[in-house]
């Protein structure tokens, strides 16, 4: 489960909040035919789950036999429903894993699913998690110089076209630099 080859397929799928874990818990997931991928991280660790199709199925039976549906059907089903604040998650084995448990209703019929995630390898939580802020910490720290650039050469244009120096731009404090490597 720790290969970085087995999670290469949810590299690319964003983000997103999960609220009944608070609000630093975060989560991505994909499916397919295959199956279904779901990670969660809080920034301190990383927790995943890896499900084929035949698992999906048999789940879908036991926890709700009127779900007639394909796999990759039932995993967007019951992973929309894990960004929604009634998701129970209850801790194991000293946070080395979470299952997280969700019931709702598909046409009036109820149906029950269970995540049972893993705690994954630091490699994984580098590169999935830490690798990818600071590139994006990088990149809003370029924008934030340009930005800065891009007003002060406004503030200049504004000395200029003002009479006597007296633009209110030349008394206002310069922000700050941020320096990148």
């Amino acid at each position: 489960m720790a290969s970085l080859k087995i999670w290469r397929a949810i590299e690319e799928s964003p983000w997103g909040a999960l609220p009944s874990m608070g609000p630093q818990w975060m989560i991505k997931s994909c499916t397919n035919n295959q199956g279904y991928l779901a990670m969660v991280t809080d920034g301190c660790g990383l927790w995943g789950e890896k499900r084929n199709a035949k698992y999906i199925l048999e789940q879908a039976e036991v926890w709700s036999p009127c779900l007639e549906s394909g796999s990759k059907e039932i995993s967007d089903l019951a992973l929309a429903e894990l960004t929604k604040p009634s998701v129970k998650a209850v801790w194991t084995d000293n946070r080395e894993s979470v299952t997280l448990s969700i019931s709702s209703e598909l046409h009036g019929f109820s149906y029950r699913w269970e995540f049972e995630l893993k705690r994954l390898s630091d490699e994984l939580f580098n590169h999935h998690w830490v690798t990818p802020m600071l590139v994006q910490v990088q990149q809003l720290a370029s924008r934030v110089n340009q930005l800065t650039t891009e007003v002060e050469h406004k503030r200049r244009q504004l000395d200029e076209l003002l009479p006597d120096n007296k633009s209110p731009a030349s008394k206002a404090p310069k922000p700050p630099r941020i320096k990148t490597t």
